[in-house]
């Protein structure tokens, strides 16, 4: 790799793979969890991440590029991580407090990518392509606002129940 415009290609595609990877990995977060409101907003973030998905296709689309997946090793590592812990076979009310959990790591790793991706479209000048990946960018901070509040109310539901 010898240019910006060939990190940039390489992050894309990174990236691209990451996305994929969440929308699976979220569902079967979902299935895992049993708090609904939980499950309700891991459902509602596999939408987005769908959405955030055709956004990378038209950035890959203005850099004259066909879409392709280079493996993602940091969701790999958070994917496993999730599958870990399911071995343990924790209390279900634990592993909703960490299904969430290891969605807001999901959200840093992806905040992460979008701006360092974001940092070389404006270094490229790609201006449509840094809107693109700021719209994600924001719906990623969003969510991760989201998962922060969902996971301090489990967690302080849960000490409560375990101190009656």
């Amino acid at each position: 790799m010898k240019s910006i415009q060939e990190l940039l290609e390489h992050e894309l595609s990174v990236l691209y793979d990451a996305e994929h990877k969440t929308v699976k990995a979220l569902a079967r977060m979902a299935s895992k969890c049993e708090n609904a409101e939980l499950v309700q907003v891991l459902e509602e973030y596999q939408s987005f991440s769908e959405k955030r998905i055709g956004r990378l296709e038209s950035v890959f689309e203005q850099i004259g590029r066909k879409p392709q997946r280079t493996p993602c090793a940091g969701i790999n590592g958070l994917i496993t991580e999730f599958s870990d812990f399911l071995q343990t076979d924790p209390d279900p009310g634990i592993t909703d407090i960490y299904g969430v959990e290891s969605a807001r790591r999901i959200e840093r790793y992806a905040i992460c990518a979008y701006q360092a991706l974001i940092t070389l479209t404006v270094a490229l000048q790609r201006d449509e392509s840094t809107e693109l990946l700021a719209t994600s960018l924001s719906e990623h901070n969003l969510a991760g606002n989201g998962f922060k509040a969902l996971a301090i109310n489990l967690t302080e539901k849960r000490l409560r129940e375990e101190t009656e």
